[in-house]
């Protein structure tokens, strides 16, 4: 949640890395990631997609990518 509102506050070098992770995870079935790239989540419908995401990725996909501890 915290990249996601890096991201929205304008950091583009976390946008990047949400879009890898979004592109990531869609190729995995799970078309619901490009909500990350989406403005304007409320945090509860935030935390959903996050928690979907979250089901499609390892610890160490999501360290190496967003570069923090899971």
């Amino acid at each position: 949640m915290r990249a996601y509102q890096k991201a929205q506050e304008g950091d583009s070098s976390t946008l990047g890395r949400l879009k890898e992770l979004a592109n990531l995870v869609q190729g995995r079935g799970l078309h619901q990631a490009r909500g990350l790239l989406t403005p304007g989540h409320r945090d509860k419908e935030l935390r959903a997609i996050c928690w979907n995401i979250s089901s499609f990725l390892e610890d160490s996909e999501v360290e190496r990518i967003l570069g923090q501890k899971v």
